[in-house]
């Protein structure tokens, strides 16, 4: 479990997701498997492994209790790795695609090998509507 000032840091990166997911329209009231035009996750953060408990709003900024102001800080639960991200194909294959090699911290196997482990899905790539053709991509990085 990450110390104070590690869980405020994380807290926020999670809370600058969900302002963007805000901006783009998503309703947080939505049942859990509506629909949304935006849908971010924190799948990964280095080596961390933590379980922070969803917190009282009185217990961190005023403004992270409302979803389009969250930029200072999240007051939901937060899981990493993203609980799910091993049981998911359409969350695995583009990470494997970027970093095939990634030690995954919760075990042993990379995100490849993790990848071999989920049953087939169909995925579908899409284009990239905004983006010359041309332009190269930027490197991967992993923080």
């Amino acid at each position: 479990m990450p110390a104070g000032r590690d869980e405020r840091a994380l807290r926020r990166l999670l809370g600058q997701l969900k302002q963007l997911e805000a901006a783009a329209g998503r309703d947080f009231a939505a049942p859990r498997d509506a629909a949304r035009p935006l849908d971010l996750d924190l799948l990964l953060v280095g080596e961390t492994i933590c379980r922070l408990p969803a917190v009282g709003d009185q217990d961190i900024d005023d403004s992270a209790a409302d979803a389009a102001s969250t930029a200072q800080a999240w007051p939901g639960h937060l899981v990493l790795p993203h609980p799910e991200m091993r049981r998911r194909r359409f969350v695995l294959q583009p990470l494997a695609d970027l970093l095939p090699d990634l030690g995954l911290p919760d075990g042993a196997d990379t995100v490849t090998e993790a990848l071999r482990q989920v049953p087939p899905q169909r995925l579908e790539r899409l284009p990239w509507p905004d983006r010359p053709s041309a332009a190269p991509c930027p490197a991967p990085r992993v923080v």
